[in-house]
């Protein structure tokens, strides 16, 4: 992740929740970096961890894991990563059958984008 993702950190933060690590995807990514003779940082570490109190979504694609967090009080949270190429795969085996499982096809489902730019 670039070092001003904080999504992950802020949706814990909102949910009081903690984020744990994905013990399979921080092998895989140990792994990755130690093959390559790369010295991996602490925010690499961060694409193993997940929501607390969620589901950890495996990235067929990439490193960085998801988050599918169903909130008995309020709406439910979906954490992807960001490359198309790693999104839409994760999205269509992981994401899918569990929203048809989880609600009725009556229900509407709202998705909000939110774009910052220019802030620090």
């Amino acid at each position: 992740p670039t070092k001003d993702d904080l999504t992950k950190q802020t949706v814990a933060k909102f949910l009081n929740c903690g984020l744990l690590t994905d013990k399979d995807a921080l092998e895989y990514i140990e792994e990755y970096y130690r093959q390559n003779n790369r010295k991996m940082t602490d925010n690499n570490l961060l694409q193993a961890k997940y929501l607390e109190g969620s589901i950890s979504l495996p990235n067929e694609s990439g490193m960085a894991v998801g988050s599918y967090y169903q909130n008995q009080n309020g709406p439910d949270f979906i954490l992807l990563p960001g490359p198309p190429s790693e999104m839409r795969p994760m999205f269509d085996k992981e994401v899918m059958h569990r929203l048809k499982e989880n609600y009725a096809r009556e229900h509407l489902l709202f998705s909000r984008v939110l774009r910052f730019y220019g802030i620090g």
